[in-house]
């Protein structure tokens, strides 16, 4: 399977139309968790030019600085996600193959059906959590901004 990221958006969405199991849910929160936190880096580029961002504190552009430093990160992390949720999901779907004739069988299929979904679930919890610090940042973004814009 290619980069689910590093298709064009056009290509993510035919992708995500068929009957394949990736992209999932998982990866288009991640895809489209980036693209939001992106569209606040664009405001924090545009707020620069402002005058009266050209006025405000030196400790108040610090901390913008800052924040988008760590929208830029949790982009990245964002983007890593978008195809780990793809491929997380793998080996659920690899256990759910195993064969099922003994009790033997049985029991390492239903384990590693349990080692798949608990891998399987790390990402979608890492992608929660990114998006929940970007939600905290806006909201300090959100702060900073209302102080210093005419809005």
């Amino acid at each position: 399977m290619d980069k689910l990221i590093n298709l064009s958006l056009e290509n993510y969405l035919e992708n995500a139309k068929t009957k394949e199991p990736y992209p999932g849910g998982g990866s288009v929160a991640a895809y489209v968790g980036a693209v939001g936190t992106a569209l606040s880096i664009m405001v924090l580029n545009l707020s620069y030019d402002k005058k009266s961002y050209k006025e405000i504190d030196e400790s108040i552009k610090t901390k913008l600085e800052d924040l988008k430093a760590s929208f830029d990160k949790d982009i990245e992390l964002l983007k890593k996600y978008v195809d780990e949720d793809a491929s997380s999901f793998g080996g659920v779907l690899d256990a759910l193959k195993l064969p099922k004739e003994t009790e033997e069988e049985k029991k390492i299929r239903s384990e590693k059906i349990q080692d798949g979904y608990k891998y399987a679930l790390e990402v979608p919890l890492g992608t929660a959590r990114t998006l929940n610090n970007i939600l905290n940042n806006l909201d300090l973004f959100r702060k900073i901004w209302y102080s210093f814009s005419n809005y």
